[in-house]
């Protein structure tokens, strides 16, 4: 794991590996608890987010996963953003986690490599 970042309430957690974005509920069913007060014995459930494949054919991208971060906001977070090499990638929370990892993400180009994936309070 090469980055982690947790939501502002504590319920969403991203793991971030080279290749994979790992989106965890904090929460357990039936439980007002997150697993960051107490630990559950059933395991979390993983979604997971990757670039697909033909894009990464197609745009020569080889470089790795920047760490994933939330942006962060007076109304929450609402976006997942990770870069890989000259590319930005970016998910809607409310899409992934409606869909159990939508394959559907935003991809922008930049001038640079990406570096660094933080937000400013209230940025978009």
């Amino acid at each position: 794991i090469i980055g982690l970042d947790v939501s502002a309430d504590g319920r969403w957690l991203l793991a971030t590996t080279d290749d994979t974005i790992f989106v965890i509920d904090t929460t357990v069913d039936g439980a007002s608890k997150s697993r960051f007060a107490k630990s559950f014995s059933q395991k979390p459930e993983l979604i997971s987010l990757q670039v697909r494949k033909n894009d990464l054919a197609i745009f020569n991208i080889e470089e790795d996963f920047s760490a994933a971060r939330f942006n962060t906001g007076s109304t929450g977070e609402t976006l997942i953003v990770a870069g890989r090499g000259m590319y930005l990638f970016e998910w809607t929370l409310a899409d992934v986690v409606k869909e159990n990892g939508s394959s559907a993400y935003r991809m922008d180009r930049l001038e640079e490599p990406v570096v660094a994936t933080a937000f400013l309070h209230n940025d978009k």
